[in-house]
């Protein structure tokens, strides 16, 4: 199949667990179903997102950020 980046980093991350997906009727499923009917918690994961691309754009132009990561890239990987 054709992925993009994310899911083939998903898929490797998956990939070192042993487990089954299995498809459950709304009906059955009944902590799924009242999960999404929050409307606080869908909220939550909108605020999420949106700080979490707040923060790496900030992080993008921070210069002693962008030293950080630079040096951390620079360091053998075997320490």
């Amino acid at each position: 199949p054709n992925l993009n980046a994310r899911q083939r980093r998903w898929l490797e991350f998956l990939s070192q667990y042993d487990f089954d997906i299995s498809y459950i009727k709304g009906k059955e499923n009944r902590v799924a179903d009242a999960l999404s009917r929050r409307r606080h918690i869908s909220a939550l994961v909108t605020l999420r997102t949106q700080f979490k691309d707040e923060v790496k754009s900030a992080s993008e132009s921070d210069a002693y950020f962008q030293q950080v990561k630079a040096a951390l890239a620079a360091e053998p990987k075997d320490k």
